[in-house]
């Protein structure tokens, strides 16, 4: 059982993280100032809290808390985007009058640091504020709620329908090993391919909307009231897709006791090596029951967390700024060659800080430790593949 504060530790992990995807696409940048700003702080422990108040089991004391503090982010938040924008205004117009001297452009950019640090300390001190507020079994709740909601984000991005890696297409690609009968699986190729038909359809919808949306924008449109009519949409949509895919997902139903004791082993493993892959560090603090880690292990990994977030920050930074230029300057066209170079160098820059940070976790691990995170990763001694 994780302890109150290397749960909030994963938390705060958790949440800068999956902030931390800095090759998006133009198209995103457009959505817009407002809904991305509402969408930063959704993904914040407070706001994912909010969001979920009834799954936690919150006091109606504990919502009214959240609730200020997240209006508490949002001004924040505002205030800085204000800012920021101002600040690399500035840059462009002395660059624009060739008044922009190497001092002057380090002072700006020093002035921009330090509204983001500020920011960045902010959502830190929100996050460290839900020990004293949340009890540990709601904080257990709402990390586990934000690792899910981080893989489905994955798988989101690895598949068009979002059903990559359903338990249904696994069983049917596996249905030899787990030694399924023709019944079965005639049943759930029916039932594979109806689901597929519901989220194709969930799918066009969404497309018409991102149309609606171009549409809006092109006839100057759009606005706060059509914005907030968009995202109450593709928010409906949303849990039709979630809906969908809970609902092809009764294979206790179809399976046998001991075919899904196997098919979940498999999954397990698929999942755990994903997470692996991600970044080594963070499933091993969460696997610590499982390889036995010490206290004194996961203090240092606790430490190397620490030393993970101070290394990053700059480079999140860099990348938030690059974010609001390229929406700023570049709204629906190609940023030039030099912007996504430094994006591509920021991505590169990030997985080689994960992966020096990831090989510094393993040396923490014994000889021991590291066979038997081996069988979780690969039971039974081979790789489990799944192409989607």
């Amino acid at each position: 059982m994780l302890t109150r504060i290397s749960l909030l530790g994963a938390i705060i992990a958790t949440l800068i993280i999956g902030g931390s995807h800095t090759a998006r696409t133009v198209g995103q940048h457009a959505e817009g100032e407002r809904q991305e700003s509402h969408a930063r702080h959704q993904v914040h422990p407070v706001g994912m809290a909010l969001e979920n108040a009834e799954a936690l089991g919150l006091s109606e004391k504990q919502v009214a808390v959240l609730r200020d503090m997240l209006a508490e982010l949002k001004e924040a938040g505002s205030a800085a985007h204000a800012e920021l924008e101002r600040l690399e205004r500035r840059i462009h117009e002395l660059k624009e009058a060739g008044q922009l001297t190497e001092a002057t452009l380090e002072a700006l950019k020093g002035e921009q640091r330090d509204v983001q640090g500020s920011l960045g300390q902010l959502r830190e001190r929100l996050a460290h504020a839900l020990t004293g507020l949340l009890t540990e079994e709601q904080l257990q709740r709402l990390h586990a709620i934000m690792q899910e909601r981080e893989a489905r984000r994955h798988d989101d991005r690895e598949s068009p329908t979002g059903l990559r890696g359903h338990p249904i297409a696994w069983a049917l690609e596996l249905h030899e090993r787990l030694g399924m009968n023709e019944e079965q699986i005639k049943v759930l190729r029916a039932v594979w391919a109806a689901l597929k038909e519901s989220m194709a359809n969930i799918g066009r919808k969404m497309e018409e909307v991102e149309r609606r949306v171009a549409e809006l924008k092109e006839t100057g449109r759009w606005n706060e009231e059509a914005a907030a009519d968009i995202e109450r949409h593709m928010a409906a949509l949303h849990r039709a897709a979630d809906k969908t895919r809970e609902a092809g997902g009764h294979l206790h139903e179809l399976l046998t006791e001991d075919q899904m004791r196997r098919l979940e082993e498999i999954m397990d493993a698929q999942h755990a090596g994903r997470a692996a892959r991600e970044f080594l560090l963070e499933f091993l603090m969460a696997a610590r029951e499982r390889l036995e880690i010490t206290p004194q292990q996961f203090t240092q990994l606790q430490y190397l967390q620490a030393d993970y977030i101070r290394a990053f920050a700059p480079v999140r930074e860099r990348a938030e700024l690059l974010e609001i230029r390229v929406h700023e300057e570049f709204e629906g066209r190609e940023p030039p060659p030099d912007i996504r170079e430094e994006m591509q160098g920021l991505e590169r820059a990030h997985a080689e800080l994960r992966e020096a940070i990831s090989q510094r976790a393993l040396e923490v691990l014994t000889p021991d430790q590291r066979e038997r995170l081996e069988r979780i990763l690969h039971p039974g001694g081979r790789r489990e593949r799944r192409e989607g």
